[in-house]
């Protein structure tokens, strides 16, 4: 029963990691994966000659809930500069994608909260960054402070359908190098970060992507085992406060690469 979740969870991973293009299919809303093949157990490049281009890579997609922005993150390949770059679905078509007002040279991560009122990234320093909708666009970024960001380095926040944010971090109290942590949400703040010693090696784990209610993880993790650099591994929720044992998602997804 658990192997059969597992592979449910593989396809479920790549469905929901596009939540807003799944709803809108009217003459008024953006057509769901901005036209592309619905997500199976094969990988597949997405939108190639749009988002996926030639002469880049990209990497930490995120919609809208209603499917009309998309943000992302255009790089180099020797990760010298980083860029979020947004696209809008306007007069039944996407916008150019340009880089987001908000990102410099040094931004990854994008997530989405707040029923999208609140995008929250990694930049620079690095910390997680927040920026805030309004009338004129998004705010100007400001530092979240503790438990999020911490005096070492944060990477690739998530926030959940339960509000929680999960983030990758070096900061001390950790299992071993870059940790993952779930930073709970508790009456409209953060208020404690946890590490997730049942996930974490003293390999990288990085990349934390919850499914909804955090009832699985699925995450990249440098561990010994894999097929290459870092794989994809998923966890579920054992509904007793802990995780049960990261399960490799397997050659079809992983690769002799690096897999985020």
């Amino acid at each position: 029963m658990v192997t059969k979740k597992i592979w449910f969870i593989c396809c479920l991973s790549l469905v929901v990691a596009l939540p807003g293009l799944s709803a809108g299919t009217d003459d008024a809303g953006p057509v769901p994966y901005m036209g592309e093949e619905p997500p199976g157990m094969i990988p597949r490049i997405f939108a190639p000659g749009f988002i996926s281009l030639t002469n880049r890579y990209e990497n930490n997609i995120c919609f809208t809930k209603d499917g009309h922005e998309c943000y992302f993150v255009t790089r180099t390949s020797n990760w010298s500069s980083y860029q979020i770059f947004e696209t809008h679905y306007e007069n039944e078509q996407w916008t150019t994608p340009k880089r987001a007002s908000f990102s410099n040279n040094l931004s990854l991560c994008p997530s989405l909260a707040n029923n999208d009122q609140d995008l929250y990234f990694s930049m620079s320093s690095p910390n997680i960054y927040k920026v805030t909708r309004t009338a004129a666009g998004w705010s100007s970024p400001t530092v979240v402070g503790s438990p999020v960001s911490s005096s070492q380095a944060e990477w690739s926040c998530h926030i959940s359908t339960l509000g929680n944010m999960w983030i990758c971090s070096w900061r001390s109290g950790g299992v071993g190098g870059c940790d993952l942590w779930k930073v709970l949400y508790e009456n409209g703040r953060f208020t404690q970060a946890v590490d997730l010693r049942d996930l974490n090696t003293t390999s990288s784990d990085c990349g934390p992507a919850p499914g909804p209610n955090e009832d699985y993880i699925v995450f990249m993790s440098g561990r010994p085992g894999g097929f290459g650099n870092a794989d994809l591994y998923v966890s579920l929720n054992d509904g007793e406060g802990g995780w049960t044992a990261p399960r490799n998602l397997g050659p079809t997804i992983n690769t002799s690469g690096t897999e985020s």
